[in-house]
């Protein structure tokens, strides 16, 4: 699929482009390396830091408290789950138990000594029963909707079903009279533990019927949910369209350890609005304005018409104070032409693709500014004080632009994937260092897709990175990593 096509569904489903895509196929479900010896002490998990990526940036040791509000997990904007000292990460692949069961796994890599481990203390242990910390059971924790974040001194882990809203599915006879059928979700869980992995237990069990957003934010109190009901409804052409009803913020209490509702997130305006980054005690908002609320129609129009409708919105940025619970739009631009958004300390970066342009809006005074022309200005991730870029088109060109977002000034870096020439994927930003996935090991499939069966691993300095050195500090790697 050309990117350029990405772009434009990105913004159709109301997402920011912040999100770093590569282009990999990665087909089967080929297990990689494994090893039954490898485990994480309890010294190296203890120490770490909170890092968020795609909100303020900021960054805060562990064993000092949260300070304001931050973005902890979202599968959109590469919130990945980090400390100072260490990455995390729950395997895509199942594995068969000794007993018949299956279960992902919770790995871990100890960035002072560059190597991958099963987060598990327990001597001798071979991963493979559920009774290991860094077994969990694909009956209780959903493959691929499962999000993982490290909170103050803690790991969670929010097992949930996939968010299927806005999806289309052919075929699928929803009642006879047509009408909307809402979906039972299975109860979404938040789970606790140690930073080794020890000690997991349930903190709290959202209710039945409700499907949780992936976005996780935090403050010093607690921790923020978006939840839903969703609901099929069927449409032209025998199709089925999955919608959602009541959404709201919903705040968990870390010290009660109980859930109430802030807000409703539904508004009369028809727009969509998700959570793409958050300042002070407010929320950032995008969402796609088409001058009317979505119908049923609407989602099963043609190709053409449904990109028709697209280029005369209009995408909308908004602030949601949390105080006064009050929306106010801070920025609009037209859909007609294509152009990505990041939000980074109060600030929302906005480019061009048809002028260069990467435009600054402050959000408390709406104040604009250019901060550079760069042709290739297609924004796909943030770190301190940069931009990330890439082309908007030009799928020869897998390397990347940083753009400071203190002077303006643009780097060129030449660094890609090594096996494969892809884009280079950032997994953490630890001071002067970026985790990145460097390198593969693959199987061609012969049809121009491929079959990754190890994702390499390396730290970077973030100076070597911006200036096309290849420096890696490679992650000895146990398993395929994701």
């Amino acid at each position: 699929m050309k990117k350029i096509f990405a772009v434009l569904m990105s913004l159709v489903l109301g997402g920011s482009l912040c999100a770093c895509g590569n282009g990999v196929q990665t087909l089967g479900e080929n297990t990689g390396k494994e090893s039954s010896g490898s485990s994480v002490s309890e010294e190296q998990a203890v120490a770490g830091g909170i890092m968020k990526k795609q909100s303020t940036q900021e960054q805060s040791s562990k064993g000092q408290a949260v300070e304001g509000l931050q973005i902890l997990n979202d599968s959109d904007h590469l919130a990945n789950c980090y400390t100072k000292d260490g990455y995390y990460y729950l395997t895509k692949d199942a594995t068969e138990l000794e007993d018949g069961t299956w279960g992902t796994h919770l790995m871990y890599m100890d960035f002072a000594t560059k190597q991958e481990v099963y987060l598990c203390s327990n001597a001798g242990c071979k991963h493979n029963t559920a009774d290991c910390p860094s077994v969990f059971l694909m009956n209780e924790f959903p493959l691929y909707a499962s999000g993982i974040f490290v909170y103050g001194h803690k790991l969670y882990v929010l097992s949930k079903e996939s968010d299927n809203e806005g999806s289309v599915t052919q075929d699928l006879v929803v009642s006879s009279d047509d009408a909307a059928v809402e979906t039972e979700a299975a109860k979404a869980v938040l789970y606790e533990m140690n930073l080794d992995g020890t000690n997991r237990q349930k903190v709290f069990t959202f209710d039945a019927g409700l499907t949780v957003e992936d976005v996780v934010l935090g403050d010093e109190s607690g921790l923020y949910f978006v939840t839903k009901k969703l609901s099929n409804t069927m449409g032209e052409g025998n199709n089925s369209v999955t919608t959602s009803t009541d959404r709201k913020l919903v705040f968990w209490n870390k010290s009660t350890q109980k859930a109430e509702d802030i807000c409703s997130l539904n508004y009369e305006d028809g727009i969509n609005w998700k959570i793409i980054g958050c300042m002070d005690n407010a929320l950032v908002l995008s969402g796609t304005d088409y001058g009317k609320a979505l119908t049923t129609d609407d989602y099963t129009k043609s190709d053409d018409d449904w990109n028709n409708m697209y280029k005369n919105s209009s995408e909308v940025v908004a602030t949601l104070d949390l105080n006064t619970k009050t929306l106010d739009e801070k920025y609009r631009m037209d859909n007609a032409t294509l152009h990505s958004i990041a939000v980074m300390d109060g600030t929302l970066y906005v480019s061009n693709s048809e002028t260069g342009e990467i435009k600054t809006i402050n959000l408390t005074t709406k104040e604009e500014k250019v901060l550079c022309t760069l042709a290739q200005n297609y924004i796909m991730s943030t770190f301190a004080h940069v931009l990330c870029c890439d082309t908007w088109n030009d799928e020869n060109d897998r390397t990347y632009y940083f753009v400071n977002t203190d002077t303006g000034e643009v780097q060129h870096s030449s660094l890609v994937n090594q096996a494969l020439g892809w884009n280079l994927e950032f997994k953490a930003e630890v001071g002067s260092q970026i985790l990145v996935i460097y390198d593969y090991e693959y199987t061609p499939l012969g049809d121009n897709s491929y079959d990754i069966t190890q994702y390499k691993y390396a730290l970077i300095d973030k100076s070597d990175l911006y200036a096309g050195n290849a420096k890696y500090e490679p992650i000895l790697m146990v398993g395929k990593g994701c």
